[in-house]
């Protein structure tokens, strides 16, 4: 697990906050009781935030990050957390909804432990890969995970798979 250890300072957790507003209803959102006093009051929007979680892995060491684009596109404040548990502001700077992809850009005075991307060209079929990272956690955790298939249903398999050397 050299490779994991080398790579895990620069895997990051995401949380993505959005305000959203839900229409809220004092009874629940009971049937009967909303069939019941449907007449009698108003339903009333009601502002609420959202969280996604994700990880992500920075790729350049003044700050950009590499993560997937449903965890951050709607969001309206952006942080990362880095394995030192420092806590950065992001900026959505890039996204492709067709590869769920999405590139961040935190700012931070110190130069950031990175993985630079690799090329799938390098690979053999069969060779063991890492796959790090937790969005569940504060602090990413680690894995081995071997053999595990593309899927096959989405729109993944025309892009080229995006590795990281070390």
């Amino acid at each position: 697990m050299v490779a994991a250890e080398k790579a895990s300072p620069a895997v990051v957790s995401i949380v993505a906050a959005q305000e959203v507003e839900r229409r809220a209803n004092p009874f629940g959102g009971d049937p009967l009781f909303d069939d019941f006093f449907r007449d009698f009051f108003q339903p009333f929007q009601q502002r609420q935030t959202e969280q996604s979680l994700g990880s992500g892995v920075v790729i350049r060491p003044d700050g950009y990050v590499l993560t997937n684009e449903h965890v951050v596109i709607q969001a309206g404040k952006i942080q990362v957390q880095l394995a030192d548990d420092r806590k950065l502001n992001a900026r959505l700077v890039g996204a492709d909804s067709d590869s769920d992809l999405a590139v961040l850009k935190v700012d931070d005075p110190k130069s950031l432990p990175y993985l630079p991307l690799g090329s799938s060209d390098d690979l053999m079929t069969g060779e063991t890969m890492i796959a790090i990272g937790n969005p569940f956690v504060p602090a990413p955790l680690k894995g081995n995970h071997r053999g595990l298939p593309l899927r096959s249903s989405t729109k993944l398999n025309h892009y080229p798979i995006f590795l990281t050397k070390w």
